[in-house]
């Protein structure tokens, strides 16, 4: 096993400012490889949540979130760099009109261009049209190109979630309120200059089919995977070629449960992790996950996090070659009132390797539910493949809806 050295990642520099990160007693054989988070946001004078984070084989990550000033909602990027440990340039401004911009998200290719996704609306009231757009990013952090209108349409298109190969080429899915009973799930096809390729209607019939999730293989073949919830209790897995055709569907979860809140991970070989809440009772949820290979055969449910406390908000990320998988959740401590991150680092055969408290003596809200991302291997790391949570600090734990910076806990897969 590779010995994590702090100093070698730079944690005591001065441009790289970080937090250690207690572990709790785990229920495994060892402790999850987390030691430090790295704080992205520089301005901090106002309040940050809603964070997603992706990386790059180049060695760069990107953290995206909402920034929330006095009234206007707005979208902050900032990159890093794991080669060299130190943050690069400031914070981006992706959006900081008087519109409410917020729920973004991102994704790089190979190269370290990134794409970040997001919702818009023209003012607070939850009663404004909601429409969705996208701004591509070089690799030195400059916007290419003018604004992407992703979905503009007169009804409300909101939950945007996006996925990206090595070369650039993107999918955005999200969700379209149709009426009060009917949501559907639609896909766009980009290439790598942002220019449109196919609309795909994933999921269009007259019942609620909505919360959908995406994930893209970084390698030439191009496949991608959505995952949605149909009629508010059952879990879909649609499967898609490179140029957008059908490859398979079928259903992840659809117990007498209801079961809801996909995350989808794919690997380069087109392998496929879905995580899922499965509602026990109105305050205890637990988190499964299901292995579906790239020819659509999928394995027996798998336990993530069933204890007798509510576990909620679940991601995934896979190492991008080896099978193996880490899933990021949220615990509620009925005592304490207060969440708490979990992670659980799963084999390739499915088989539990470790599982533990990452955020040890810290609290987390529900609205900073933590999203984790994969990265390619790390120079040192002897071929393990990294992978980073970001999540929002409570700054406030008295009022956990006052939000804290925008972090990213470090971990690795080396199993």
């Amino acid at each position: 096993m590779f010995a994590f050295n702090p100093r070698q990642l730079g944690f005591a520099s001065k441009l790289n400012p970080t937090r250690k990160l207690a572990i709790e007693v785990l229920e495994s054989r060892d402790q999850p490889s987390i030691t430090g988070s790295i704080h992205f946001n520089a301005e901090t004078f106002d309040n940050q949540y809603s964070p997603a984070i992706a990386n790059s084989v180049s060695g760069i990550s990107v953290a995206v979130w909402t920034t929330n000033f006095w009234g206007d909602q707005d979208i902050h990027a900032r990159r890093y760099n794991t080669k060299t440990n130190v943050m690069i340039g400031s914070e981006i401004h992706i959006e900081s009109g008087s519109k409410w911009d917020n729920a973004p998200d991102v994704a790089i290719d190979n190269a370290g261009n990134f794409v970040v996704v997001y919702n818009s609306r023209a003012t607070e009231s939850s009663s404004d049209q909601r429409d969705i757009f996208a701004r591509r990013f070089n690799t030195l952090g400059k916007m290419v190109g003018g604004k992407i209108s992703v979905a503009t349409t007169s009804a409300n298109e909101f939950g945007p979630k996006i996925a990206m190969t090595g070369n650039g080429q993107f999918v955005v899915t999200y969700t379209t309120d149709v009426s009060a009973n009917n949501k559907n799930v639609t896909a766009k096809m980009y290439d790598n200059k942002g220019l449109p390729l196919k609309t795909i209607q994933v999921a269009n019939s007259s019942a609620v089919e909505n919360a959908p999730a995406i994930a893209r293989t970084r390698s030439s073949k191009g496949d991608f995977a959505i995952s949605y919830v149909e009629r508010q209790k059952d879990v879909v897995l649609k499967r898609y070629s490179k140029s957008g055709a059908l490859l398979g569907q079928q259903y992840v979860a659809n117990t007498s449960a209801t079961e809801f809140a996909p995350s989808i991970a794919m690997d380069e070989n087109s392998d496929i992790v879905v995580t899922y809440t499965k509602r026990i009772t109105t305050t205890n949820h637990d988190i499964w996950a299901r292995q579906i290979s790239s020819t659509g055969v999928m394995d027996a449910p798998i336990s993530v996090g069933t204890s007798k406390e509510d576990e909620t908000f679940s991601t995934v990320a896979m190492h991008p070659t080896d099978g193996q998988f880490a899933v990021s959740y949220l615990r509620f401590y009925t005592a304490s009132a207060f969440y708490k991150g979990w992670i659980a680092e799963f084999e390739s055969s499915g088989d539990l390797y470790r599982r533990g408290v990452w955020t040890g003596s810290d609290s987390l809200s529900s609205n900073a539910a933590p999203r984790i991302s994969a990265g390619f291997p790390m120079p040192w790391s002897h071929g393990n493949a990294i992978y980073f949570i970001a999540f929002v600090e409570i700054d406030n734990p008295v009022w956990p809806d006052e939000m804290g910076g925008i972090f990213a806990a470090i971990g690795w897969m080396d199993f």
